[in-house]
């Protein structure tokens, strides 16, 4: 396996989130902005305490 990625190469992206909430947009964002785009973004989200709960 080349080290090496073509133009069309995509990578699977997995999040695993704990209370994770206010960086959430950040880490999308960064993702979004990389030279590889997600093929998919799979966001796993453990216990989060919303506010008021």
């Amino acid at each position: 396996m080349s080290a090496r990625m073509g133009d069309n190469s995509r990578a699977s992206v997995i999040i695993v989130n704990w209370n994770g909430e206010p960086f959430l947009e950040r880490c999308l964002m960064a993702l979004m902005a990389q030279t590889v785009k997600p093929y998919e973004i799979i966001l796993l989200d453990n216990a989060i305490k919303l506010d008021g709960d």
